[in-house]
Parts: C-alpha cells; sequence; structure tokens
C-alpha cells in the first residue's frame, strides 16, 4: 500500500467536488482516466485504507502539517 500514499508519477491531480456535482465533474472527465479515492469529512482525521481494506494511516491533519513544515534533521 505504499506506493498509494509515495507515488510520484507526473500527470495526477488531487480534487474535491461537492457531492451534488458529482455527475457533472464525472460527465466532464468522460474519456480520462479518474478515479474516486476518498471522501472529506467534518473533523481533524486524515485517513487511508489501502487496497484490501487494512488502515494505512490515521493521523490528525494539524500534526501532519506540523511535521510537513518541519524541516529534514540530518
Amino acid at each position: 500500500d505504499d506506493y498509494l500514499l509515495f507515488s510520484e508519477s507526473q500527470s495526477r491531480f488531487v480534487v474535491t467536488v461537492r457531492p451534488e456535482h458529482r455527475g457533472a465533474f464525472e460527465e466532464l472527465m468522460e474519456g480520462v482516466p479518474f478515479s474516486r479515492i476518498g471522501v472529506v469529512r467534518e473533523g481533524r482525521t486524515f485517513g487511508v485504507i489501502g487496497l484490501e481494506g487494512r488502515k494505512v494511516i490515521e493521523a490528525d491533519i494539524f500534526r501532519l502539517k506540523e511535521v510537513w513544515q518541519r524541516p529534514l534533521r540530518f
């Protein structure tokens, strides 16, 4: 499941589409490969479920931001 989190292949975009606009978005994307990979929920938790249904990560979004902004320690 690590490639779900760390894939660096080109031409990928993550977009957020309101549920009421899903049909229009899917029509717009006709002929272009795309996948629904998650949902936005209320709360402070970011989570990823792997291909076999196992939880890959679940963490507080503010903690993730803090770690992301911190310089690397070599």
